[in-house]
């Protein structure tokens, strides 16, 4: 599939330093980036869909990388072992993964039309922004301290923005402080489940699908600026449930 650019979305300073538990103050190095939706046009046969179509995820992890216009192959995963762990933040695991279905199941289906309980119309590049932040936010944060297993409860109660191994904040305060709100909702009244699927390249950031996705067809043939090719993405079936 060919990666089309991040948008609607927000730039974002980060810091990540893996070192950190989640309550501790983070004073790593200031980085950059543009928190939102991950467009991608897919080639045929990509997962079903028509070819031409516009497909949209968000990232499961920060570094690595990807280049508007440039095609990739991308292997379909359990989102409990996504990102892969070549690289950082490693694979997020069954809870972690339990509390992004609960972020998803509360919050996805609003972003694209900026439309926020408690907070009205606030555009959907602020709440795709925000959006991203609390996704990675929960895929880079550490568990708290105290041996044995953490369950979800006590790991989401440790989740903030302004502090430990991943920390992150924008221009727009609106921005967020709905990125807050979304972490702060999160396991209210019980946990909610979504069915999301991990797209791994060991090269490339890695992405977070949602399952029977919606897509939007685009006239045939696609041209795409800078490689003339059709994306392709090779499933590789590995699901464990």
């Amino acid at each position: 599939m060919t990666f089309e650019g991040v948008g609607p979305g927000k730039e974002m300073h980060f810091q990540y330093d893996n070192s950190l538990g989640p309550q501790e103050v983070n004073w790593g190095w200031v980085n950059d980036t543009k928190a939102g939706q991950f467009n991608w046009t897919v080639g045929s046969n990509d997962m079903g869909l028509p070819e031409g179509s516009e497909m949209v995820t968000f990232c499961a992890q920060l570094f690595q990388g990807v280049s508007n216009g440039q095609t990739y192959t991308y292997f379909s995963n359990d989102i409990a072992d996504t990102p892969d762990d070549n690289s950082e933040p490693g694979t997020m695991g069954m809870m972690r993964a339990s509390v992004l279905g609960d972020l998803y199941a509360r919050h996805y289906d609003s972003i694209n039309g900026g439309m926020i309980e408690g907070f009205g119309n606030v555009g959907a590049a602020k709440a795709s922004a925000a959006f991203q932040m609390a996704v990675w936010e929960i895929t880079h944060e550490n568990m708290p301290a105290g041996g044995g297993e953490i369950d979800a409860q006590t790991y989401v109660n440790s989740l903030s923005l302004k502090l430990g191994a991943f920390t992150a904040w924008t221009a727009s305060g609106t921005t967020d402080e709905l990125a807050s709100f979304f972490l702060d909702s999160l396991l209210e009244g019980g946990m909610l489940a979504f069915d999301l699927m991990g797209l791994t390249n060991p090269g490339q950031q890695d992405q977070i699908m949602p399952l029977g996705m919606n897509y939007v067809p685009l006239p045939a043939p696609v041209v795409l600026a800078g490689t003339g090719l059709v994306g392709l993405l090779v499933l590789r079936r590995r699901f464990t449930r």
